[in-house]
């Protein structure tokens, strides 16, 4: 998914499906975003740091484009 991303184009089409996603917060909103394109076999390989041969979310442009929404209270 990060390389699919680094398109313009691609980045703006994930924005805008992020934005029919909503909560009642911005933790809530958060929970719904990553239970929708986070599958349970990924949820399962990935962490915060990539500690334990997981994959590390944190560097990951998924983050980056998810927190943005939320931090600008758009979803």
């Amino acid at each position: 998914m990060d390389t699919w991303l680094e398109s313009a184009e691609n980045c703006t089409k994930f924005r805008n499906y992020l934005h029919t996603i909503g909560g009642k917060s911005g933790e809530a909103a958060l929970r719904e975003i990553l239970k929708k394109v986070l599958n349970p076999e990924l949820t399962r390989s990935i962490n915060w740091s990539g500690k334990n041969e997981k994959v590390e979310f944190e560097s990951l442009r998924l983050r980056q484009v998810i927190t943005g929404l939320i931090n600008k209270g758009l979803v």
